[in-house]
């Protein structure tokens, strides 16, 4: 009898193990595509300050820099907005 009832209360635990252990995954998983939507999201960033900042490069040569902001006053502008 006691063996019986030991086999049950096993068999219940590994149950509720197993319950557990797909519960977690699922999490996990969950986690995961979190983890993805949020990096892409944050790349988008980048990839737009990254284009911003190359709309600008041309910063380091003075005679470059001041007529592109005279002749294109919104590439500045574009710049400003994109890293605010």
């Amino acid at each position: 009898m006691r063996l019986k009832a030991d086999v049950e209360r096993l068999q219940v635990m590994i149950s509720q193990l197993k319950l557990e252990k797909e519960q977690l995954a699922s999490s996990n998983r969950q986690i995961v595509t979190d983890l993805e939507r949020e990096i892409s999201s944050m790349a988008g960033h980048l990839d737009k300050l990254s284009a911003a900042f190359d709309s600008v490069s041309d910063v380091d040569n003075p005679e470059k820099a001041y007529w592109s902001y005279v002749s294109f006053p919104s590439r500045f502008f574009k710049f400003l907005q994109a890293i605010k």
